[in-house]
């Protein structure tokens, strides 16, 4: 499927064109691996190429997103929820502790900074 206007953050796949559809082998069949990736009788028994097969590299959608933004829209979540289940354990191991109030407060702290820092104010784009 070819986008008239691609979705933020994607690009238009290099192997196909941006048209979904690989013909990237001689005569415009489609490149080995794209030919294996498909579900073709041809290509699994027989090991030939076929004509017309999905693009292996954008899945036929014709736009890819790049790893490093799909890593960015990642990690800040995963971060912050590393934070607060760590504060969490560190509450529940720390409960019968004398030193129990400061370790509460500095818990909850943590956790309050982390996620105010990454979830609040404006997205950086």
């Amino acid at each position: 499927m070819d986008f008239e206007e691609l979705p933020e953050n994607f690009i238009s796949c290099k192997h196909c064109a941006g048209s979904g559809t690989c013909r990237n082998a001689e005569n415009e069949f489609s490149c080995i691996k794209c030919s294996r990736k498909s579900r073709s009788f041809a290509t699994k028994l027989l090991g030939k190429e076929i004509k017309g097969a999905a693009c292996h590299v954008c899945e036929g959608h014709g736009a890819v997103e790049p790893w490093s933004f799909s890593l960015n829209n990642r990690i800040a979540p995963t971060l912050a929820l590393a934070v607060f289940i760590g504060s969490v354990i560190l509450i529940l191991q720390s409960e019968n502790s004398p030193h129990f109030e400061a370790i509460l407060a500095f818990s909850t702290t943590l956790t309050g900074a982390v996620t105010g820092h990454y979830f609040g104010g404006r997205r950086r784009d």
